[in-house]
């Protein structure tokens, strides 16, 4: 057994490719072979013995998973950057999102290891950067053995399983946000991963009528995050004045179906979920 810390880990071998080629070829070099990056995510996976493991490729040192850049109208951001690498870069207009996702992060520590490509990879409602990311509109830029390819974050957490010898090579996201106000909620005990609820929000207004809307919650079906499209439907279109926070509220509940825990409870994560939601929208409405 290994120790690391206070964790008992079986034993596995440690590949340190250089090259992001590389890092695919290990990928796909059989089962058991698994990507690392910030570890914070995958570690405690490993302890509890929910993954086989015969081998951690690490790819700390591919160094274009550590890239942030401009790609026609959108931000491309690699794979290994830290969650607060991206906060202190804030690389798109969304920073107030950013800030407080900063603020309800889990901890300082977890903060400077966790990774946008292991957050991505996880796909799980305990990765708060998750309804941030689909609220950008990001897409996910996967590297595997047929080279490139990139797909929707919604194609991504609903077919995960369909990517799993390909490596996170980053994601993009939409870079202009003119005229739009967002907002990030999130309520969780101590320093559980696992939030009782984690919410973005954004619109756009013009002439007192919702051009646009954006809303990601955590818990959209089971642990998995989501946009709700359908709640972003109804209000679309709609004069700020006859959005009814009831009637978002009673959207959001019947668009949700949450998992539950020991601490907070599938029905109660959907009641919660869904008055948060219809109490932001209607902040950034300014209704």
């Amino acid at each position: 057994m290994l120790l690391l810390g206070r964790l008992s880990l079986p034993r596995f071998s440690v590949s340190r490719p250089s090259s992001l080629r590389e890092a695919v070829e290990r990928l796909s070099s059989g089962e058991g072979v698994y990507p690392i990056a910030g570890g914070t995510a995958l570690i405690p996976l490993i302890k509890k013995g929910l993954l086989e493991v015969r081998e951690l490729v690490d790819l700390s040192s591919v160094r274009e998973l550590g890239a942030i850049r401009r790609e026609d109208g959108r931000v491309f951001v690699g794979g290994m950057v830290t969650h607060s690498e991206l906060v202190d870069a804030a690389p798109w207009g969304m920073r107030n999102v950013l800030r407080d996702f900063l603020r309800n992060h889990t901890s300082p520590h977890v903060m400077n290891l966790a990774t946008v490509g292991g957050s991505v990879a996880s796909s799980t409602s305990s990765e708060d950067l998750l309804p941030v990311l689909l609220a950008a509109d990001a897409e996910v830029v996967l590297a595997g053995r047929d080279g490139d390819h990139s797909v929707s974050l919604e194609d991504y957490l609903a077919r995960r399983g369909s990517f799993r010898a390909e490596i996170v090579e980053g994601v993009r996201v939409r870079y202009v946000w003119d005229g739009w106000r967002f907002s990030f909620s999130k309520l969780s005990v101590s320093v559980r991963r696992m939030p009782a609820f984690c919410v973005v929000v954004g619109a756009r207004v013009s002439d007192q009528t919702v051009e646009d809307c954006r809303v990601a919650v955590a818990f959209a079906d089971g642990l998995r995050p989501g946009r709700l499209r359908d709640v972003e439907d109804a209000v679309r279109g709609k004069r700020v004045d006859a959005v009814r926070a009831a009637d978002v509220e009673d959207a959001v509940r019947r668009s949700i179906r949450p998992a539950g825990d020991v601490h907070f409870p599938s029905e109660y994560r959907r009641k919660v979920t869904s008055r948060v939601t219809a109490l932001m929208l209607s902040e950034v409405l300014g209704a």
